[in-house]
């Protein structure tokens, strides 16, 4: 229920978003548009897809675990090696969750390995069809973006400047942890000409981990097939990278959301740069607009940023990391990412949550990570939804200025420039100086972590 709820969020508040943008006296009814995402699109996607799932090996069935007698000698928890082995294997209705819990981006999954394991997702195909799954939603609202709006063509330059982030985000991953060695294995006698192999699922093959990973935190899903904690120092800038823009095709509907951000400050640095007052869709963008797309901007890297530099000086950080250095500056950093973004993946390697030891007993600082990532997850979702409403609604009741030569066209190329520009330029301001202490640190040298 929570994984189809959840999801239809974003898109109850994108269409209202919409709505304001083309001028309706009203902004949509919540719950009307509830019902329709649920009942049209995601049921019968998920019926389509738990199907398909289920022809390619993922079970569906309401029995309980099953125990099966293994090849190997020898009871679990004896030593008498004359009995049989047995072993119990978790199963479920597999089938049912699999396919909301990436249609919807909500990540997670029925077992703890989430998409490694081979339940959720046994064969290439399935792999496959996982990330089809996750991208389908994100990629069709760019389109109904335009439609509602009647401005297609602008709708196709958002969605180019949006895939050639994500493409660019794919292949600086592939390249960095499939085309180079595991450092760690340097001076080994090991063969390492298929890249980086430690945290990955061979079955999907050697580069379908790093795409995953690129892609997965592109579209603010949690879902995850191989270890991101393992992924090459520099490939590890990826993942990180699709939280921090968040606008990388991003969730149903939210990351639409947060590239209208991107739009509006690109027209206004535009608008600065001719001597025009800034305009988006034929209303004048200002004081008011501006202030909101500034608190929508900048509270996701204070989410990040703030949190990220306390538990990173205190024992909170230092002691819950299974890495020194760089590399656990990266996991904290990582965690609160991907709270903010609302992703759920995380650098496994933090040890951070409750029953993470041994006999399930409490990490040492579980509570102030919970207290901490609970707190972000919440400002985080809601913020950055909040003030583009209030945005739109301030633009819908403007009334609309006349098209002439000087208005600045969002439909065209130069237009896609802008905002890919405003983009890159943003994203390194806020996140450029963390990345030089964590990922990029780590590829070049050992860095002291915790003073």
């Amino acid at each position: 229920w929570n994984m189809f709820v959840s999801a239809s969020v974003g898109f109850c508040a994108l269409s209202a978003i919409i709505r304001g943008l083309r001028g309706d006296l009203n902004m949509g009814n919540f719950y009307v548009d509830m019902w329709r995402v649920v009942v049209y699109m995601f049921l019968p996607a998920s019926l389509v897809m738990g199907v398909v799932l289920m022809a390619d090996g993922v079970p569906m069935t309401l029995l309980p675990a099953a125990s099966v007698q293994t090849l190997e000698a020898g009871s679990m928890g004896t030593d008498d090696m004359a009995q049989p082995r047995q072993q119990q294997i978790s199963r479920g209705p597999v089938a049912a969750i699999i396919p909301i819990k990436h249609l919807g981006t909500n990540g997670g999954g029925f077992f703890g390995a989430n998409s490694c394991h081979p339940f959720e997702n046994p064969t290439a195909w399935s792999n496959l069809l996982t990330m089809m799954n996750f991208c389908l939603f994100p990629f069709a609202l760019v389109l109904m973006f335009g439609r509602m709006l009647g401005q297609m063509r602008h709708a196709w330059v958002i969605f180019g400047v949006m895939m050639c982030l994500m493409v660019a985000s794919i292949a600086w991953s592939v390249y960095w942890d499939t085309l180079q060695p595991n450092p760690g294995l340097n001076g080994l006698p090991v063969d390492q000409k298929l890249g980086n192999l430690e945290g990955k699922e061979l079955r999907f093959g050697t580069s379908a981990g790093a795409t995953f990973a690129a892609a997965t935190t592109a579209i603010t899903c949690g879902s995850v097939n191989c270890m991101h904690d393992s992924l090459n120092p520099l490939a590890g800038i990826s993942p990180m990278t699709g939280m921090w823009l968040n606008c990388i095709f991003g969730g149903k509907g939210v990351g639409l959301i947060n590239m209208l951000i991107y739009l509006i400050v690109g027209v206004f640095i535009a608008g600065l740069m001719v001597g025009r007052t800034p305009e988006y869709l034929g209303k004048k963008v200002e004081a008011r607009e501006m202030k909101l797309a500034m608190l929508a901007l900048l509270i996701h890297p204070i989410l990040i940023l703030m949190p990220t530099g306390y538990f990173a000086a205190t024992d909170w950080g230092i002691k819950s990391t299974n890495n020194a250095g760089a590399h656990g500056f990266s996991e904290v950093l990582y965690e609160f990412s991907s709270a903010s973004a609302n992703n759920g993946s995380e650098f496994g390697g933090l040890n951070a949550a409750w029953g993470a030891n041994e006999n399930s007993s409490p990490a040492p600082f579980s509570r102030p990570w919970d207290i901490a990532t609970g707190l972000v997850m919440l400002l985080g979702r809601f913020i950055p939804v909040i003030a583009p409403m209030a945005l739109a609604d301030g633009l819908s009741k403007k009334k609309p200025t006349p098209f002439t030569v000087g208005t600045m066209r969002t439909d065209t190329f130069t237009f896609g420039c802008v905002l890919m520009g405003t983009i890159i330029l943003v994203g390194a301001l806020l996140f450029l100086p963390v990345a030089v202490l964590g990922p990029i640190a780590e590829h070049f040298g050992p860095m002291p972590f915790g003073g």
